[in-house]
């Protein structure tokens, strides 16, 4: 059976793509399971002004009817209801009813699944909160996500004080951005990020420089506490 429950918006309602943007805040999609079905799985057409939302662990028929009944706007279901693609939207099967009637009522549908598992005080901690362990740990951390991914590489750049100057031309020139620099006795150091496209024009301009560089390629960074599972 389905627990649900309903929450009335104050108001004239919310925007659905904000609360959408609050629910990804909290619990990114990149968290899921790579199997896994997540996010906003149906929406509606014209735009939503969310007033009532209603919670739930599974979208049945039954909960779909309250949701109907209640004039609900957005539904939260933890299990995706939509998990496999489908070939036609028709009365035929309960699933596709389901989805039917969420577009006719223009109801949108919101599944956060295994980001809701894996996030930093998500199911698991809860799960895991009445043992009261010293420490909790995920039993398989999350990989995350590369943040600002438009910046592939990482550059460490040491330069003459004199070529301080030419070198940052190089460094514009190349569309790189300069996250930190530091001026030691005879050197000076940047630390950038640099675009992939640019690269081997970066490279090129340092080379003339005569400046020591380094380039790594940038990697996920492992969001903390977040995973399947727990252990402490």
């Amino acid at each position: 059976m389905a627990a649900v429950r309903a929450m009335s918006v104050e108001g004239t309602g919310v925007r659905l793509s904000r609360i959408v943007e609050f629910l990804t805040s909290f619990a990114p999609l990149s968290l899921a399971e790579s199997w896994d079905n997540v996010g906003l799985l149906v929406e509606p057409a014209s735009p939503v002004l969310v007033k009532k939302v209603l919670l739930t662990i599974d979208l049945t028929e039954d909960v779909m009817k309250e949701a109907v009944d209640s004039n609900t706007n957005l539904i939260i279901a933890y299990h995706p209801p939509i998990f496999q693609p489908f070939k036609r939207i028709t009365s035929g099967k309960w699933k596709e009813r389901l989805l039917a009637t969420c577009l006719e009522n223009k109801m949108a549908v919101y599944s956060p699944h295994t980001t809701w598992d894996a996030v930093t005080g998500g199911l698991s901690d809860w799960l895991a909160s009445p043992f009261e362990f010293e420490g909790v740990e995920p039993l398989v951390p999350s990989l995350g996500v590369l943040t600002r991914p438009e910046f592939s590489h990482h550059v460490t750049v040491f330069c003459p004080l004199e070529l301080k100057d030419r070198c940052q031309e190089v460094i514009s020139r190349s569309h790189a951005e300069v996250v930190s620099t530091a001026e030691l006795k005879t050197m000076v150091k940047f630390s950038l990020e640099a675009k992939k496209q640019f690269l081997l024009e970066l490279e090129s301009g340092l080379n003339e420089t005569n400046c020591y560089y380094s380039i790594y390629e940038r990697g996920p960074i492992p969001p903390r506490g977040c995973g399947t599972g727990r252990f402490g």
